[in-house]
């Protein structure tokens, strides 16, 4: 999992990694478990990246060695 700005800044890590308890999670699951790690984060936005691709859906299935980023809001321009 790798955190980005704020994120970063409220972990104290660029990054970790978690061990899965079964061969996938979804990402909804995966959601819940990292609000309970740090709660702090359901006071922020943020947008979950899976292999460097936006996940918006909360139904798919990450699965291990998926590189999960946790990124700030951003504006384009």
């Amino acid at each position: 999992i790798l955190y980005v700005g704020m994120f970063e800044e409220k972990t104290g890590v660029s990054n970790e990694q978690w061990k899965l308890r079964n061969n996938t999670i979804s990402v909804a699951d995966f959601e819940k478990e990292l609000l309970e790690k740090y709660p702090d984060f359901a006071k922020m936005s943020y947008t979950i990246a899976v292999n460097q691709k936006i996940n918006t859906d909360k139904t798919a299935y990450l699965t291990e060695n998926d590189e999960i980023a946790i990124l700030p809001p951003f504006a384009g321009g």
